[in-house]
């Protein structure tokens, strides 16, 4: 309020600035969680990946079509906030930010894939697959007496030359040269 007086009588009206303060707060707080599901596309707030002290995050809003995202750290995490740190190169920057989860995701590293493939493959496997092994056969893998540098079965194939292929003659151009005018006078071209 301005000049904290009614404006029709002029009189003091009793109220503290911390008061209007506060209550404005409280109304915008209980209103953002209608606010967000409203903004939100699908109608259904985004899910909040599970993030670690240690995750490399990328965030949604740090867009750029001319550069690569920025990787980012995760230095600590609250309730639905992290607190993340700027990682350039091998150099991690100072200034921390704090951002909500639903902002960030993981950036996909070949470690964790490879574990969950490891992962895969170990719950797939049954007993029956143990008692099917059996060793391979030796002479798919033996090599033929001969140039061991080709893979099996390049030795059998015989390399004749073609009968159109001479190497003795050069083949020249039938092709008749016609300098331009200005080399014709002065300059002699081997034919």
């Amino acid at each position: 309020m301005w000049t904290q007086r009614d404006q029709f009588s002029n009189n003091q009206i009793p109220l503290t600035d911390q008061s209007l303060i506060q209550r404005q707060h409280e109304l915008r707080k209980s209103n953002h969680s209608y606010s967000e599901i409203s903004k939100a596309p699908s109608g259904a707030l985004p899910e909040s990946p599970h993030l670690e002290v240690g995750d490399l995050v990328y965030v949604y809003n740090d867009r750029n079509k001319t550069c690569a995202h920025d990787r980012y750290l995760v230095v600590s995490t609250d309730n639905s906030w992290c607190n993340i740190r700027k990682f350039v190169g091998s150099q991690l920057r100072n200034t921390s930010y704090r951002v909500k989860r639903s902002n960030c995701y993981k950036v996909p590293s070949l470690l964790n894939t490879l574990r969950q493939q490891d992962t895969y493959s170990h719950d797939n496997s049954t007993s029956s697959d143990e008692e099917d092994n059996t060793e391979l056969e030796p002479e798919l893998f033996e090599n033929e007496q001969g140039d061991l540098s080709l893979p099996i079965g390049e030795n059998e194939l015989q390399h004749e030359p073609d009968d159109q292929v001479n190497s003795d003659v050069i083949r020249q151009s039938t092709r008749e040269r016609h300098p331009p005018k200005f080399l014709q006078d002065n300059y002699v071209l081997s034919k």
